[in-house]
């Protein structure tokens, strides 16, 4: 009986199911070369072996990110996801996108930034009761304002600049930010399941991206890793 020791992360991944992608016929060829370690049941499973090595190369990125004080934007908007997102980055003042990703949100950044002065000048607005004079149907209007962009920028309302690296869950739903990224350099760090080309992702992190815990998990792991860069910059 052998007495090799567990990775404990690679333990936690597995009760999780982290390890569970796509039927068969979604594998992506790429996906299948890179980390899939066998069809069973017609369902591709990852070798979490592999998913615990490619997260490694992630949280260094994350953590260099960290060091130089620059910024990762998290994107994840699917329904069961962009809770967990949102959560774990306001937690944390880092910047998030949960609800919907705009087309031409980075690449069009000069708008991103009137709207997010717009968003911020409301706020200000709403908190000093600026509306209290004018009638029922203009604050309301106000109001209905303010939530509708709130709700599409106010995971980035403190963005200064495009960000060093973005972070995804779901690269076939956030097809327009990786393509974004791609137009403007930025590295891209994301969960990649067995239905995705990963080589389109500069740091792609094998794994079941449906599963809310998995991707708890493996966002908590980044995020902590690069909040270690941060202290360890400011120390020095």
């Amino acid at each position: 009986m052998s007495n090799t020791a567990i990775d404990p992360l690679i333990q936690e991944l597995f009760e999780k199911k982290a390890y569970i992608g796509h039927i068969k016929k979604k594998t992506h060829p790429k996906a299948k070369k890179a980390y899939i370690f066998k069809i069973e049941n017609n369902i591709a499973l990852i070798d979490l072996t592999k998913t615990v090595d490619y997260l490694k190369k992630a949280k260094e990125f994350a953590k260099k990110l960290g060091r130089e004080q620059k910024e990762i934007l998290f994107v994840g908007t699917k329904q069961n996801i962009g809770q967990i997102i949102k959560e774990l980055c306001q937690n944390n003042n880092l910047l998030y996108i949960n609800k919907k990703w705009l087309p031409g949100l980075l690449t069009n950044f000069d708008t991103l930034k009137k709207n997010i002065e717009r968003l911020n000048k409301l706020i200000k607005d709403y908190n000093n009761n600026a509306w209290a004079k004018r009638p029922k149907h203009e604050r309301l209007k106000l109001e209905k304002e303010m939530n509708k962009l709130d709700q599409l920028y106010g995971g980035i309302k403190t963005i200064d600049d495009i960000p060093a690296a973005l972070y995804i869950v779901d690269i076939r739903k956030e097809q327009n930010a990786v393509s974004e990224a791609k137009k403007l350099n930025i590295p891209t760090i994301a969960i990649t399941d067995t239905n995705v080309d990963p080589s389109v992702i500069d740091y792609p992190i094998p794994a079941n991206d449906d599963f809310a815990e998995v991707v708890k998990k493996i966002t908590e792991e980044i995020i902590t890793s690069y909040l270690e860069g941060k202290k360890n910059a400011k120390k020095s």
